[in-house]
């Protein structure tokens, strides 16, 4: 089934490759229990690495910052 946009179609693609599921709520829980022990007041988890794909999740304290 095809959805069109203004002018534009929009083809389904059929999914290829291994499907990855994830405990999102799970991470977000061991990350925000990782962060009071940082000084940066963040931690990170990579759920996902590969090839040029990289899925991480962030969590930040109240006081913690995302520098450039």
């Amino acid at each position: 089934m095809a959805e069109t946009k203004k002018g534009s179609a929009a083809k389904l693609r059929a999914l290829e490759g291994q499907v990855h599921q994830f405990d999102v709520p799970g991470e977000i829980t061991g990350l925000l229990q990782r962060i009071h022990a940082n000084r940066s007041k963040r931690s990170a988890s990579v759920l996902v690495k590969t090839g040029p794909i990289r899925l991480s999740v962030l969590a930040l304290d109240d006081s913690g910052q995302l520098e450039e």
